[in-house]
């Protein structure tokens, strides 16, 4: 099992803490992709279903979609389904412009969201999660012969 404990390998010098008002410490979606890709090598993405809301100033707003990966683990395909949401997708503006967001905006944002879940639900970035409750890379590393000294490296 060395992709999926290369994969739960914490990540280092990459955490940036939350903006000010979210929630928990994070990883830029590059830096996913690219242990992604590492690890497994190229993969499927598939959105599978987008997710609309009605408001009665916007009208058909995207909110959310749920995302299917198709990854290679320890010679293994695996396919993942996660949703990703639009973090207050009434409120976002267009930084360079200052415009309400368009649709295709949001479903940039949300895919970004269910990508990253998607990376979570195979170990990646588990420990952004876990915090304190995070041991499956020290498990891993016990279970393919390596020591618990090296956790961190």
């Amino acid at each position: 099992m060395l992709d999926l404990k290369n994969l739960a390998k914490p990540f280092a010098g990459l955490v940036k803490g939350a903006a000010p008002g979210k929630f928990g410490d994070y990883v830029e979606h590059s830096a996913v992709t690219q242990r992604l890709l590492l690890h497994c090598g190229p993969y499927g993405q598939t959105v599978v279903r987008e997710i609309y809301d009605e408001h009665k100033e916007y009208g058909h707003t995207l909110t959310g979609v749920v995302l299917r990966l198709t990854l290679t683990i320890d010679g293994k395909e695996i396919v993942m389904e996660e949703s990703g949401s639009v973090d207050k997708p009434y409120k976002l503006t267009n930084k360079k412009t200052g415009e309400r967001m368009n649709n295709g905006e949001r479903l940039k944002l949300a895919i970004s969201d269910a990508h990253k879940r998607c990376a979570m639900r195979v170990g990646l970035g588990l420990h952004l999660w876990a915090q304190d409750d995070y041991f499956l890379y020290n498990q891993l590393e016990v279970k393919n012969g390596g020591s618990q000294e090296n956790k961190n490296s």
